[in-house]
């Protein structure tokens, strides 16, 4: 057997972390403001989060792996403080509202859920200013409202990149005058 010729499986492997890097990039633009209702009836307005970084994640209730990155969510939030960063998720599929409690409940979600709301073609509001195109999708927004980063899909590496995005800001926030 030639060492220097890698296996099917090897290339496998590449060609699906390629994949999952792929469907992450620096952000550009500024986020709309929104506002949106919770799933306990309150309101979420974007712009009261200005001046802390905000992690959005627009999930489906069908949505398996959105489950995942949920949990892992409302794990990281415990190693921030409140008015250091915000995270939220919000439902794209708001229809399923009683779906989308017992999953958040099932899943003791420690951080606000939003519910994105439904336009007359079938798109959803939020979800569409920010161009989300499948599900799990991250968006990670600076102090100042800007989009820093994005990521579709979420895997094991995403867990590192998401935490290095917020560290990244953090530390941002924390050098300025």
């Amino acid at each position: 057997m030639n060492a220097m010729r890698p296996t099917v499986p090897l290339l496998l492997l590449a060609a699906a972390v390629g994949a999952m890097i792929a469907g992450c990039e620096a952000g550009s633009g500024t986020a709309n403001d929104f506002r949106l209702e919770t799933l306990n009836h309150g309101r979420f307005y974007l712009n009261r989060h200005r001046g802390r970084p905000v992690v959005l994640v627009f999930w489906t209730t069908w949505c398996i792996t959105c489950k995942q990155e949920l949990t892992y969510l409302n794990d990281l939030r415990r190693e921030f403080a409140e008015d250091e960063l915000t995270l939220a998720s919000v439902c794209v599929d708001p229809e399923n509202i009683d779906l989308a409690r017992r999953i958040t409940e099932d899943l003791a979600l420690g951080y606000p859920v939003l519910l994105d709301e439904m336009m007359k073609d079938g798109s959803t509001r939020v979800a569409g200013t920010f161009g989300v195109r499948s599900f799990p999708t991250t968006v990670i927004l600076d102090a100042g409202g800007k989009i820093a980063w994005s990521c579709e899909g979420f895997g094991p590496t995403d867990k590192s990149a998401i935490g290095r995005q917020i560290d990244r800001l953090l530390a941002a926030k924390a050098t300025r005058p």
